[in-house]
């Protein structure tokens, strides 16, 4: 697989901090569906141009986020 040289990894993970930063703490918002999230643990990665977050920045971010 080439890389995509449109693929910015970085948007993606800012787009996750951002929202978890809004939405994190309030207290009625018991959860966010993360789409898509693959079995393969080996999915995504950082020359998948599809949204998941697995094994790129933004996966960093959640696990930052939810392990606080």
């Amino acid at each position: 697989m080439q890389p995509d040289p449109y693929l910015e990894l970085t948007v993606q993970a800012n787009a996750y901090d951002a929202t978890m930063q809004v939405w994190g703490n309030v207290n009625w918002m018991t959860g966010i569906f993360w789409t898509p999230w693959y079995s393969d643990p080996n999915a995504g990665g950082p020359l998948d141009n599809g949204e998941s977050p697995q094994n790129k920045p933004a996966e960093q971010v959640l696990r930052q986020w939810y392990t606080r």
